[in-house]
């Protein structure tokens, strides 16, 4: 699929205004929490890349509040 066919493809989604299944919302969550887990080093090198932040920190301030909030999310 094309990116302007997937643009177009959730712009018609949103204008339903039909909200996503909670299942679906769950999985999602999920999944965005693993991506973070299996890519935390990828990830912290880019923040030290781009601010010159120790990677110990850059887990904390930028990573585990977001899979924080995300465990918190799934389990209310």
């Amino acid at each position: 699929m094309s990116y302007h066919n997937l643009v177009e493809s959730q712009r018609e989604y949103f204008r339903t205004g039909k909200p996503a299944e909670i299942d679906h919302r769950k999985a999602e969550l999920k999944r965005l929490r693993h991506l973070i887990l299996d890519n935390k080093d990828q990830l912290c090198e880019a923040v030290y890349k781009d601010l010159k932040r120790q990677q110990d920190a850059n887990y904390f301030y930028e990573l585990a509040s977001v899979v924080t909030e995300i465990d918190y999310v799934l389990e209310n």
